[in-house]
């Protein structure tokens, strides 16, 4: 099906420029594109790596398309979460230096962004206390076990997490975790856990109330045996918002 799409070769995988841009970057770029064979159809997320001019990278240290490819397979097998498959992944260098790189991922289909999906469903009045609830239970279970696992996102926002509606409950998927992974040190630890809490926060704000937040930390602690009292925890995300908003 690759090679029927155009994606016989890794300079192919480079080249492409079908389908839709739907994020880029000073070194990548993403593209949602489409294959084709018979009455097959793939649905697939291209994100390509230029390290050109001064965007120097050894090439002995990993791409964030081998990073993240990597993270998801911890991710699933360490915690048991639902994350997008990897099909293809490969990397070029010349020298020392790191030329390009690429990492095709299967769309989750039938998802949207917890995001997008939330800002729509307030549009219309369709949040109730009830859901709301459910849904910050699923965002709860998923980072306990990650962060229990040793393994931090370190860019856990809603945006990169993917919701689908179910018969019987709404699940979560976790994409782009191209600077997350293990953290075993304690110190190391501390931080991640602050940046994955921080960054939840950055979107919870826009759509909790400040109740549903605090009962959020309380519940992580309590699941996690965080060492930290709700209240210190509490304090310190909200500072480190400020600090992020305030460009620090």
């Amino acid at each position: 099906m690759l090679e029927a799409g155009g994606l016989a070769s890794y300079d192919d995988f480079l080249a492409c420029s079908a389908g839709e841009m739907v994020a880029q970057t000073g070194t990548s770029q993403t593209r949602r594109i489409v294959l084709h064979q018979g009455t097959r159809t793939l649905y697939a997320y291209l994100k390509q790596y230029r390290y050109l001019g001064p965007r120097w990278r050894h090439r002995f240290r990993r791409h964030k398309g081998a990073i993240e490819a990597r993270n998801y397979e911890l991710m699933r097998e360490l915690a048991r979460i639902p994350v997008p498959e990897v099909i293809a992944i490969g990397s070029r260098s010349s020298g020392l230096r790191l030329r390009d790189a690429f990492i095709l991922t299967r769309e989750v289909e039938g998802t949207s962004s917890l995001e997008s999906w939330w800002s729509d469903r307030l549009k219309i009045g369709d949040v109730s206390q009830a859901l709301r609830r459910e849904i910050l239970g699923e965002v709860l279970d998923l980072v306990v076990r990650m962060h229990c696992a040793n393994f931090y996102h370190v860019d856990l926002q809603w945006r990169n997490l993917l919701i689908r509606d179910s018969i019987d409950k709404p699940r979560l998927f976790v994409l782009d975790s191209s600077r997350g992974g293990l953290r075993h040190l304690p110190w190391i630890r501390w931080h991640a856990r602050m940046r994955d809490l921080s960054s939840l926060d950055k979107s919870a704000r826009r759509f909790l109330s400040r109740a549903d937040r605090a009962r959020f930390v309380h519940e992580y602690v309590r699941a996690t045996g965080c060492r930290e009292s709700p209240r210190r925890l509490i304090t310190r995300i909200l500072a480190d918002r400020r600090r992020k908003e305030a460009g620090g």
